[in-house]
């Protein structure tokens, strides 16, 4: 996505525009390294600003690479990410305890609800384990599910 025409050539002066489109549409936001004044630290601002959650991977103390990854921790304005498994908890979905209409499903969507309400307690990963199509497929499941309301995020 992008507010410029099809046929535009990327610019330096255009990157800060597309990362604030970026950390818009994201409901997180991964940092694993970022230099100080790294390209990458315009969009944690964008997302900070927008009221986003931010996880900061911490970077080696002398790693140039990682200087604007931990200034970013030291002023503790993100959350420092201890472990992988504490990102991917902030991406696992539940299934919503509200009435709705599941007969408007397709098969599909039916299918992952169904695997959903039987094991509410696996993470995103294991249910995408359990189904036979291709991985961009079941997140795009997952995806129009939560748009319909059928299932949220749970919360970090």
């Amino acid at each position: 996505m992008s507010e410029f025409k099809l046929d535009f050539e990327p610019t330096t002066w255009s990157f800060p525009q597309r990362n604030r489109i970026i950390a818009g549409l994201s409901d997180y936001l991964f940092l694993p390294e970022a230099k100080e004044g790294s390209g990458s630290l315009i969009t944690v601002d964008f997302a900070l600003k927008m009221k986003k959650k931010v996880f900061v991977a911490p970077n080696q103390l002398f790693s140039a690479n990682g200087g604007g990854s931990n200034h970013l921790i030291s002023q503790g304005k993100v959350s420092l990410l201890t472990d992988f498994e504490q990102l991917l908890g902030a991406f696992v979905p539940k299934v919503r305890e509200k009435s709705v209409v599941l007969n408007d499903l397709t098969p599909r969507e039916r299918e992952l609800v169904d695997l959903i309400a039987a094991h509410p307690e696996q993470e995103f990963s294991a249910w995408i384990s359990q189904v036979v199509w291709d991985f961009g497929e079941a997140l795009s499941q997952l995806t129009l599910l939560e748009m319909k309301g059928v299932i949220v995020q749970r919360s970090p």
